[in-house]
């Protein structure tokens, strides 16, 4: 039994791109699921009374730090130094409030490292944690997305751990504290809805790959005719997983909502011979026949795109689920080097239980917000994430190649005993995770089913609408 999947809809493909999808090579990317979402009978539409929880995204992403130009705090052109901190001010920019910030969402991207390393985002009234946020080998380029608590200066801290570094950050949107952010935007955040992780495109169902200056705008129509509002007016972001694969050069994928300019961001960094894959929160545009996000690529050579979503974000719904900071956070609950929450390194398709801690749980809590990393990995191989209640997705949420660290950010989804599943699908690897928070279930400010005496009972389901993609090339 499993009832996470709050969001509703059923996805079928135009273009004849889900047919094709299913007979295109894993090349070590797990193929996509394709059963359809199921969802807890949907809301009434109508906003709950605080904000709490809520994510509020920033128009575009927007760059905050970029140590190769003058966008760093007195340290204008110069790379992170080696087991140096840097303090960077994220509240009162860019539409994020002084004020009422529980936690930012970032991507983070490692530049030029100079040596093998890591960067760690904590926040900047803390001392520096056992984490790591970006793991990195040397004359590398690459991006990591994070969940980000803000300390009550209203800054985090970047920390490296490695030869000298330039470090990029884009602020995509944040988390309230409290409920003074509708007071400062005027509006109710949005709460997080998982989906059934299912592929929106994949450029080499066609053979179609990207070069330099080629972009997909894919547009999901939510439309449900047996419940009432419109959905697609609701959803503010997509949560997906961007992969590149099949690279020829190096090369960058940024994601946005297609509206206005172009960011100056990434979103996925990419080279010769190596899947990278990155999660991403992607505002969405509201468009003729749904909601959809752009995804635009630079680079010299080819390159083949995959996008899968796993998630959206939607308002005036009163139950949803919201984001609570784990106290402490980043904290380790596990590392299979040491021991801790599990013993010993994973094995050739090895499937085993993580029991999260109860000091990182709150007392509705439906998913770990986290960060997982693959490694000493003795082949190519992926990580996939669920409740271990259902039968494993295939879907992948860490790609990894022999002889590299590599993390990825991850919403992992809790049994009714709080456990999270990991599956290691080649070779052998240790794995090592850090929780950032939790995504609580909220009900409209009532007892959530996880917190109450029925937190065992299937939930009622409703028959799914029929919900149509478009992935248009430009």
């Amino acid at each position: 039994m499993t009832w996470v999947y709050l969001w509703k809809g059923s996805i079928s493909m135009t273009r004849s791109l889900l047919a094709a999808v299913l007979v295109a090579p894993a090349l070590l990317l797990a193929a996509p699921a394709t059963a359809a979402p199921s969802a807890v009978p949907a809301a009434p539409v109508a906003a709950a009374e605080d904000a709490t929880g809520t994510y509020y995204k920033l128009g575009q992403p927007t760059r905050f730090l970029d140590t190769r130009t003058t966008n760093t705090p007195g340290k204008a052109r110069t790379p992170l130094k080696r087991n140096s901190p840097t303090a960077l001010k994220v509240t009162g920019r860019a539409g994020v409030p002084t004020s009422g910030v529980s936690a930012v969402v970032v991507n983070l991207t490692a530049v030029n490292t100079t040596s093998q390393g890591y960067f760690t985002l904590y926040p900047s009234d803390m001392s520096r944690p056992t984490a790591s946020t970006i793991n990195f080998p040397k004359g590398w380029i690459g991006a990591n997305m994070a969940t980000v608590p803000v300390g009550t200066d209203g800054k985090i801290k970047v920390w490296n751990y490695g030869g000298d570094s330039h470090a990029v950050l884009d602020v995509l949107g944040w988390y309230a504290a409290d409920d003074t952010g509708r007071d400062t935007t005027e509006a109710m955040g949005a709460q997080f809805y998982p989906v059934e992780p299912t592929r929106l495109y994949d450029s080499r169902a066609e053979n179609d790959p990207f070069y330099s200056g080629d972009a997909v705008s894919i547009e999901v129509d939510w439309t449900d005719d047996e419940t009432p509002g419109d959905e697609n007016d609701q959803v503010t972001a997509y949560v997906v997983n961007i992969t590149a694969v099949d690279a020829t050069r190096e090369g960058v994928f940024t994601a946005w909502s297609g509206a206005g300019s172009k960011p100056t961001a990434s979103n996925v960094n990419y080279e010769p011979g190596i899947i990278a894959p990155n999660m991403a929160v992607v505002p969405v545009q509201r468009t003729e026949n749904g909601a959809t996000i752009r995804v635009d690529n630079v680079s010299s050579g080819r390159v083949h795109m995959v996008v899968d979503i796993v998630g959206v974000y939607a308002t005036d719904r009163v139950t949803g689920m919201r984001y609570r900071k784990t106290p402490d956070a980043p904290v380790r609950i596990l590392d299979t080097r040491s021991g801790k929450g599990l013993n010993g390194a994973f094995g050739h398709r090895a499937q085993r239980l993580l029991q999260a801690p109860a000091s990182v749980l709150g007392s509705d809590s439906a998913l770990l917000v986290a960060n997982i990393t693959g490694v000493e990995p003795t082949r190519r191989t992926y990580l996939t994430v669920w409740d271990g209640v259902e039968t494993r997705p295939s879907t992948s949420n860490l790609n990894v190649h022999p002889g590299l660290v590599r993390a990825a950010s991850t919403y992992a989804p809790l049994d009714l005993s709080n456990r999270t599943k990991i599956y290691n699908d080649a070779g052998s690897m240790h794995v090592v995770m850090d929780v950032v928070g939790t995504f609580e279930v909220y009900d409209g400010g009532t007892a959530a089913l996880r917190g109450s005496s029925e937190k065992a009972v299937q939930p009622q389901q409703f028959e799914a609408g029929s919900t149509d993609v478009t992935a248009t090339r430009d």
